[in-house]
């Protein structure tokens, strides 16, 4: 899978600089703004600010605008954090319209 997700309103990230965020340091999260995340092949490429998008990273790739979505990481089981405003259901606590 090769896709985009774009202008997601509020990343709640789990790890930076390659560390895991766990204990007191969970009292800081970071939280992203406008945020954005590649994925190819099934593995997360790139993740950050949308106005930081690397150019070409994201070509040929299919394109999500979450501009409207709250997202983090779910539990370790594959979840579902994208959820369609339409469907007036959410997959998790934290994959919400904003």
């Amino acid at each position: 899978m090769n896709l985009l997700v774009h202008h997601i309103k509020e990343l709640v990230p789990v790890r930076t600089d390659g560390s895991w965020l766990a204990g007191n340091r969970m009292r800081e999260l970071g939280i992203l703004h406008d945020a954005s995340v590649v994925v190819r092949d099934g593995i997360i490429r790139w993740v950050g600010p949308s106005s930081d998008l690397p150019s070409g990273i994201a070509s040929d790739v299919h394109q999500l605008d979450a501009s409207a979505y709250v997202a983090c990481r779910g539990s370790s089981t594959p979840t579902r954090i994208w959820s369609s405003p339409e469907a007036g259901t959410r997959s998790s606590p934290c994959a919400r319209p904003a």
